[in-house]
């Protein structure tokens, strides 16, 4: 997954404070929302992977 790659290799704090703006949200706000996908992106990656071998 290239867009899990890609936030692995970003400080999200520093990248939150750019997009925040943007949204019109806090950075805090932001970070915590980017956390949780790279959480969850992390997490389906896994059963992604499990799941496609078993098909």
């Amino acid at each position: 997954m290239k867009l899990l790659e890609e936030l692995q290799k970003h400080n999200l704090s520093e990248l939150a404070s750019e997009i925040a703006p943007d949204l019109a949200l806090l950075a805090e706000t932001v970070e915590y929302g980017l956390k949780t996908l790279l959480t969850h992106m992390k997490l389906v990656q896994g059963y992604a992977t499990l799941l496609y071998e078993m098909t």
